[in-house]
């Protein structure tokens, strides 16, 4: 999920992250970072800023987007549904059930 987070905002960042952007990132991903692992999170993200901010300078005008990356036709199989053959089986290691539905126990906190 921080790599998510992290690549949505390297989008709009021309700049080098700082602690406080760093803690917004983690805040927003919900990870805690440590006061002692900040230098390393820096230090990480920023080269990998440093790595990506030169593609935004490839020219991509003439590049089409796609919506499949393999082109080939998918056949489609006939929906249908088959009677499971084991619901004895489930049955026997359920602690109760009823209408071929497992009963389970509401746990109140």
């Amino acid at each position: 999920m921080f790599t998510n987070i992290f690549i949505f905002v390297i989008r709009f960042i021309d700049f080098m992250i700082d602690k406080n952007t760093l803690h917004t990132i983690a805040q927003k991903s919900k990870l805690k970072v440590d006061a002692n692992e900040e230098d390393i999170y820096l230090d990480a993200l920023n080269r990998i800023i440093s790595f990506i901010d030169p593609l935004k300078n490839i020219n991509t005008e003439k590049v089409h987007g796609f919506d499949f990356v393999n082109h080939f036709n998918v056949k489609l199989r006939d929906d249908r549904s088959e009677p499971f053959k084991f619901v004895d089986m489930i049955f026997k290691n359920a602690p109760e059930f009823k209408n071929n539905y497992v009963v389970v126990k509401k746990e109140r906190k």
